[in-house]
């Protein structure tokens, strides 16, 4: 009788055990996500002597969402360089952002777009952009993207 007994509660844990792990299998499928970086790409144009316009772009060039956690508020960097590679501007320096993790879905090919004002002292030096992502996500490849662009000179 002892033995029976025992043999009915074993039986009873497995399968309960076997129920909950199908259980988690249906939901990672539900919520699966891409490992695949999110691509960045940048322009800048300066608009006068002390302003460049910067178009900053997210994309998800995967045909499935793809979820990113970030550090902070900040969904990117952005550096403008002078004619001998100097930085001589930060985003980052003169922005605040708040220090909690934030999570953001990009749904398949989704495209996002932030428009940036940046004031310089004079823009007759300012080069090029680079602009980086600042996403992390486990399984990532790289935590980071980075691409740099030439700055445009405002036509007169």
């Amino acid at each position: 009788m002892k033995w029976s007994r025992t043999r009915l509660l074993l039986l009873g844990l497995a399968l309960m055990l076997v129920g909950c792990s199908q259980e988690t299998k249906k939901a990672d499928l539900a919520t699966k996500v891409s490992n695949q970086p999110i691509e960045i790409a940048v322009s800048g144009q300066a608009v006068g002597s002390n302003t460049i316009e910067a178009i900053v772009r997210l994309h998800n060039p995967n045909d499935q969402n793809v979820k990113i956690a970030y550090p902070s508020s900040q969904r990117f960097e952005l550096m403008v360089r002078d004619g001998r590679n100097h930085v001589i501007y930060t985003f980052s320096k003169e922005h605040l952002f708040t220090q909690a993790i934030e999570e953001e879905q990009f749904k398949p090919y989704e495209e996002k777009e932030y428009e940036v004002t940046i004031e310089l002292s004079d823009t007759s030096d300012a080069k090029e952009i680079d602009g980086m992502t600042v996403q992390q996500f486990e399984g990532a490849r790289d935590s980071t993207s980075k691409v740099t662009s030439v700055i445009s000179k405002e036509k007169l």
